[in-house]
């Protein structure tokens, strides 16, 4: 008896010892896999050995589950147990709390060229910056509604999705063409059209984008679609051309029709001419006292 009730100490003491253990995720005890594409994308997985997340270069597709965009997403889904994760998540909902958001930008040692974002604490805006692809800080961001989301203090902004501030113009980042780069991921972005004034989708390879390159098609109506009100000049003005070119192309047309009016009355003139009866004075020499007398002589031609 006192033998059974020893057993079932120890199995108690064990299992509470293996509840207080932290247990590490099964996707996050893989290794790290480039997949089969050639892109040079910067992520993070995380080493079970070193128990720290750590930045590599995915191609772009395949690979697993142990790939992060940001090195606080590794260690909050690898690192943090249950109650860490409540207490990471209640702290977003108030707020940034660590250095991620007031953190310098930082381009990094490496010759890669990534299209990414940093949160610009003394404007309050998210800027646009090119990131060398390793050792960067948690203040770089893949899009600027990631960086938003993650860094703007009101949530009015946040649920609204307010038209985000840009260090370059809008309209050189709206107005580029779609680049798909050099390298050969395939990865779904969308970029805005002013032509047809819609954003639409395109595969970008993985690096060196330019501005017009947005992860949904949301982000990228947020940010080049205007207000319905800032269109109507744009529209205005090609309605004054229009009433223009179709005001030239009317007195175009008036003129020929006058000119041909006017051809056709001197064609039925001249015919009128030609019909009429020539008149001809003669004089009588043997009688010299009768006055002149005229005579209408049919025309010849007649």
């Amino acid at each position: 008896m006192k033998m059974e009730i020893l057993v079932l100490m120890c199995a108690a003491i064990t299992v509470a010892a293996a509840s207080g253990e932290r247990r590490v995720p099964e996707l996050c005890l893989a290794p790290p896999e480039v997949g089969l594409c050639r892109a040079l994308i910067p992520k993070w997985y995380y080493d079970a050995a070193a128990s720290e997340c750590r930045s590599f270069n995915y191609g772009g597709c395949g690979g697993n589950d142990n790939k992060f965009s940001t090195q606080q997403e590794c260690e909050e889904r690898c690192l943090a147990d249950a109650g860490e994760n409540n207490i990471t998540q209640e702290a977003r909902m108030e707020g940034p709390t660590d250095d991620t958001c007031t953190a310098p930008m930082v381009e990094g040692p490496c010759l890669a060229a990534f299209l990414r974002w940093f949160y610009d604490a003394e404007s309050q805006a998210c800027r646009e910056f090119t990131y060398g692809g390793c050792h960067g800080n948690k203040n770089n961001f893949e899009s600027s509604a990631e960086c938003m989301k993650a860094c703007s203090t009101d949530r009015a902004v946040k649920s609204q999705r307010m038209p985000i501030q840009f260090e370059q113009p809008l309209q050189g980042v709206c107005t580029a063409p779609p680049f798909e780069g050099p390298c050969r991921a395939s990865l779904r972005r969308w970029f805005y059209s002013p032509d047809d004034a819609t954003c639409k989708e395109f595969i970008y390879g993985g690096c060196h984008a330019n501005g017009n390159n947005f992860e949904s098609q949301q982000d990228c109506a947020a940010v080049c679609s205007a207000p319905a009100g800032e269109n109507q000049p744009h529209e205005e003005r090609h309605n004054d051309l229009f009433v223009h070119v179709l005001g030239v192309l009317v007195a175009v047309l008036a003129s020929l029709v006058v000119l041909v009016l006017l051809f056709l009355w001197m064609q039925r003139l001249r015919q009128r001419q030609t019909h009429l009866p020539e008149v001809f004075t003669v004089v009588r020499p043997n009688n010299p006292k009768q006055d002149d007398t005229e005579y209408l002589i049919p025309n010849i031609a007649s």
